[in-house]
């Protein structure tokens, strides 16, 4: 057995860890989101609570529109709206795939079907 240098928490799954971030560091930036209107820039502070208050919220409005054990794709930049669903979907069991945006409808049809 390998030597500890320091004590780790350990974690089964995505789930467990985003929940004990926000219990351990609640009130800890989690991102910072950057917000731009024309010449003046303003900059926002997203908690660990925060996080998982919005990841809550968004996963009961997928479950409320039937999303639920559900395979969905993911389209977008990379951003913190990209990261909420992200981790939004997998935190409620969903499969998830991020797509790139920059994808060509011709290749992105090959990972996406229409039932």
């Amino acid at each position: 057995m390998r030597e500890r240098y320091f004590e780790a928490t350990e974690f089964e799954n995505i789930r467990e860890i985003v929940y004990n971030s926000a219990e351990k560091y609640a009130e800890n930036r989690a991102f910072i989101l950057k917000r731009k209107e024309g010449k003046n820039i303003q900059y926002e502070n997203i908690t660990y609570k925060r996080l998982l208050e919005e990841i809550n919220n968004l996963g009961t409005k997928f479950f409320n529109l039937g999303y639920k054990n559900k395979r969905i794709a993911i389209v977008g930049r990379n951003s913190y709206g990209w990261a909420l669903t992200h981790l939004t979907n997998m935190l409620r069991w969903n499969c998830v795939s991020s797509i790139r945006q920059r994808a060509t409808n011709r290749r992105t049809g090959k990972f996406i079907k229409k039932k």
